[in-house]
């Protein structure tokens, strides 16, 4: 069975091309006399077919379907738009977490500028928790820094090692920003 917005099996040909230019126009725009314009007919001499057909095929009905059915298409692919968007930041914020990290490890402890590494670290959590992918009230940090802890195998715990300096730090951020 076709769906509203196409042909009907009882539409001629001549009827479902008046009804898809009505149909295909904006909403706010959508009405006999422009479908008659469009069709390069005159109004007067045409708008008694438009009516017809528009009331035996009910074109009113199918067009609210027509737009609803855009309307969950838009939606569903602004959702997955929105959803990929999100996917690739979060890649990036973990691929920003793990160059800290893995920086860190290469650095002695004396040497790692506490303010630029805490604060590419911090931006990388502040990243993932604006993309819900982090929820400090829910206590989903403490997974994530768990799982950042066991890279250390020598037991220390750098993450809060580096934020507890970015805390100390806090007269020197103006070099950093």
């Amino acid at each position: 069975m076709n769906k509203v917005w196409e042909k009907q099996e009882k539409e001629n040909s001549k009827a479902f091309n008046a009804f898809r230019i009505y149909r295909d126009m904006p909403p706010h725009e959508r009405t006999l006399q422009r479908t008659c314009d469009k069709l390069g007919r005159k109004w007067g001499s045409y708008h008694t077919q438009l009516e017809k057909w528009s009331s035996e095929n009910n074109w009113i009905k199918r067009c609210e379907e027509w737009d609803a059915y855009r309307d969950r298409h838009t939606e569903r692919q602004r959702l997955n738009e929105a959803k990929e968007m999100r996917e690739n930041l979060a890649k990036f914020a973990r691929g920003l977490l793990s160059k800290g990290a893995q920086r860190m490890l290469q650095m002695k402890e004396e040497d790692i500028p506490a303010m630029a590494l805490s604060k590419w670290m911090l931006d990388s959590l502040k990243v993932m928790q604006e993309l819900s992918l982090l929820n400090i009230e829910d206590g989903n940090e403490k997974l994530i820094l768990e799982e950042t802890r066991r890279v250390y195998a020598d037991g220390r715990d750098l993450v809060s090692d580096v934020i507890a300096r970015f805390s100390e730090d806090e007269d020197d951020t103006e070099e950093f920003e």
